[in-house]
């Protein structure tokens, strides 16, 4: 979301990442390992590396974010060899990659906003994290570093997984978290009143950065204003999150499930609350049959279905009114 996400065409087999040297410079940027902690993944002495003067107490939020709370996620991102760099800006990480050997042509960005995930046919996956964000207001300081990690964190855990299973897309672009997510997005306005959906939030400048409309929805718990006057829940939230649910936004779902995931490692709205617009519209209780795909392959790497080895992921409840989606139609 701040990131920008890569596909690739289907066919291709996935090669292991190229070992990686402990300093390395190209175009002028310089990325070390991060000391190693206990030999934990990310900070192993492989798969994150800093690339700047950084203050330690950021470099820690990321790695912190990355190692997170779930095992099994963690050791998947490592065995699938994900690589987090933390870089000043979008321009070094344009300058670092583009002089790369083993990176080069797509590592590169021009729409990263605070974060780039990417890979490339028979490349590695890596997650890059800006310290500086490039708003089309200007650069910004990242202000939630936890928050923003844990979005790219969701990009890299659907690209491994599509890697894992010797494909180039994965659950978060499959006919299932589509045909999911739309039925989310079109039965929104069954859930409850305007106003109990979209509150009084006031988007933040990241959210107003990633397409989203002006002001409040409500003036109270009970008052629509004038601007959205007459307008469905559906296009309404089209109109406040357009970046993860509009039909013209290219990279919808890959945005929908990575804040999805997002949620479920780092919470809603994140320490500075600079999403508690978007994730208390995309979470639990407003896009339910969605979220659970990507609950249910964050705790068990497996999609929704009755080989799931996790009971309460065999099937979906008929309380929530879920679309049956096959596990084939979950995995790409």
């Amino acid at each position: 979301m701040l990131g920008a996400l890569a596909l690739m065409a289907v066919g291709f087999l996935f090669a292991a990442p190229a070992a990686i040297a402990a300093s390395e410079t190209y175009n002028g940027i310089t990325c070390d390992d991060y000391p190693v902690t206990n030999g934990n993944y990310p900070a192993d002495g492989t798969h994150f590396k800093v690339c700047f003067s950084y203050l330690t107490t950021n470099a820690e939020q990321i790695k912190l974010q990355i190692y997170g709370a779930k095992v099994n996620v963690r050791d998947f991102l490592q065995q699938q060899g994900v690589t987090v760099y933390y870089f000043a800006n979008r321009t070094a990480n344009n300058l670092f990659f583009s002089g790369h050997p083993s990176y080069g042509s797509g590592y590169e960005t021009t729409t990263a906003r605070c974060a780039n995930t990417y890979r490339k046919p028979n490349g590695p996956i890596t997650i890059s994290i800006f310290q500086s964000c490039t708003f089309a207001s200007g650069q910004v300081v990242n202000q939630d570093l936890k928050k923003v990690t844990s979005h790219e964190k969701g990009l890299a855990f659907a690209l491994a997984l599509a890697k894992s299973q010797g494909n180039l897309s994965g659950p978060d672009r499959s006919p299932g978290f589509k045909s999911l997510g739309d039925y989310d997005r079109n039965n929104i306005g069954n859930i409850t009143t305007i106003c109990g959906i979209f509150g009084q939030h006031l988007p933040s400048v990241y959210e107003t950065d990633l397409g989203a409309s002006t002001g409040q929805v409500c003036s109270n718990t009970n008052t629509v204003i004038a601007s959205y006057t007459g307008l469905t829940a559906k296009q309404i939230h089209d109109l406040r999150a357009p970046y993860f649910v509009n039909p013209s936004a290219g990279d919808k779902y890959a945005e929908l499930w990575a804040e999805q995931f997002s949620i479920l490692d780092n919470g809603v709205g994140g320490q500075q609350n600079l999403f508690d617009m978007t994730d208390t519209t995309i979470g639990n209780y407003r896009f339910r049959c969605s979220m659970r795909t990507v609950t249910s392959f964050s705790h068990t790497l497996k999609p929704v279905g009755p080989s799931n080895p996790h009971i309460s992921f065999r099937s979906f409840p008929v309380q929530d009114g879920c679309p049956s989606v096959s596990e084939q139609d979950q995995w790409h």
